[in-house]
């Protein structure tokens, strides 16, 4: 995933900066995509699919917990990660280039909790 290569990382160096920024964009992504749509979920859904997510990112510390999802991602740069976000999905998908994309977010966020989408495979 090359999302966060132009997204800085608005944490300070420390000991106890543990998660790699490009995990946390992964796993909050993937959990959104998913229908979870609070912190606490997100980080269940994680804990919960640890294994698929050690295939594709580096967890060195496993998963981050819901307050640090919250904290990383709510201190972002906004108009920055929107850009990156927007620029990886265009480089990912070039065929849908131009193209408007409607996610109708009623029925992805009406599914009760035990039948949130499967988009982990």
């Amino acid at each position: 995933m090359m999302l966060n290569n132009s997204i800085p990382d608005p944490r300070r160096e420390t000991k106890n900066k543990l998660h790699p920024l490009k995990s946390i964009i992964f796993i909050t992504l993937c959990s959104t995509l998913c229908g979870y749509d609070d912190w606490v979920s997100i980080e269940d859904f994680a804990q919960e699919q640890q294994e698929w997510f050690k295939r594709h990112i580096d967890l060195p510390h496993g998963i981050p917990s819901h307050d640090t999802l919250s904290d990383v991602i709510g201190r972002l740069n906004k108009v920055t990660f929107s850009q990156a976000l927007s620029d990886w999905m265009t480089d990912s998908l070039p065929e849908l280039k131009d193209k408007h994309i409607a996610i109708d977010g009623k029925t992805t966020g009406g599914i009760p909790p035990k039948q949130k989408l499967a988009l982990i495979a």
